[in-house]
């Protein structure tokens, strides 16, 4: 599912958002022991919902007879004219959420530290009506690390009011993650989404708000509305698909 370069990346990206995440514990004093405590759990939050992510992102390229990899988000130039092209591929997605964090003192943790690469499996596609990766074959699979976050604040929800269990930085972080990877920037998740579909890119965005908003109000409203939504999103997918 991961081959040795995607998982090396994605270990970049696990450091990066946890650095990001913890890089401040919003203690008045500072005690090394206590912000190495939270910086590893830190890392542990990060890595699931990563792999969360990660994993929606398989398991729609899979239902679409697709491969997707994960690399760390990069730039060739600054702008469309040639003189702003770098010589080799700028790291965008290492530097700007280290930047950002150290200049806001974490308030600001930007979270877009990759992209994904998709390719149609030839072995598997060869012979069918769409042999290439089509655009909203990209917008599907791209949207789909963001449907299984959704789902994972479902999970969070029953956890915390069954067990009393505490799901603020999980929340938090999902909510970052959401936020700056649906923007439609060059070569994010979002920019998929967008020039894939407007409309869906459109009406997963108000999923994606409801579903945060609702989690704070009521569990049963989250989980009907939300599943009514989702519904309705999983039609007009269906319907632009077989249209």
């Amino acid at each position: 599912m991961f081959n040795k370069k995607e998982i090396f990346s994605l270990i970049i990206a696990l450091i990066i958002l946890t650095f990001v995440f913890g890089f401040n514990d919003k203690s008045e004093v500072f005690v090394f022991t206590n912000w190495l405590s939270h910086f590893l759990y830190v890392f542990f939050v990060v890595l699931i919902v990563l792999f969360v992510k990660e994993l929606g992102h398989k398991v729609f390229a899979l239902w679409r007879d697709c491969d997707v990899k994960f690399e760390i988000w990069s730039i060739k130039s600054l702008w469309f004219s040639k003189a702003s092209e770098f010589k080799n591929r700028f790291r965008i997605g290492l530097w700007l959420p280290i930047f950002g964090t150290i200049l806001t003192n974490g308030w600001l943790p930007l979270t877009f530290v990759g992209e994904h690469k998709i390719k149609g499996n030839k072995l598997l596609r060869t012979g069918g009506v769409w042999v290439k990766v089509s655009d909203y074959e990209r917008n599907l699979i791209c949207f789909g690390g963001f449907v299984f976050l959704g789902l994972f604040l479902i999970i969070l929800n029953v956890l915390s009011r069954k067990i009393g269990m505490d799901i603020d930085l999980f929340v938090r972080v999902i909510f970052f993650v959401m936020l700056f990877n649906y923007l439609p920037f060059h070569r994010l998740d979002g920019a998929y989404i967008f020039f894939g579909g407007r409309f869906v890119y459109i009406f997963g965005l108000v999923f994606l708000i409801l579903c945060y908003l609702l989690f704070f109000v009521s569990f049963w409203l989250f989980v009907i509305l939300g599943g009514l939504i989702g519904l309705i999103l999983i039609g007009i997918i269906f319907y632009n698909w077989t249209k």
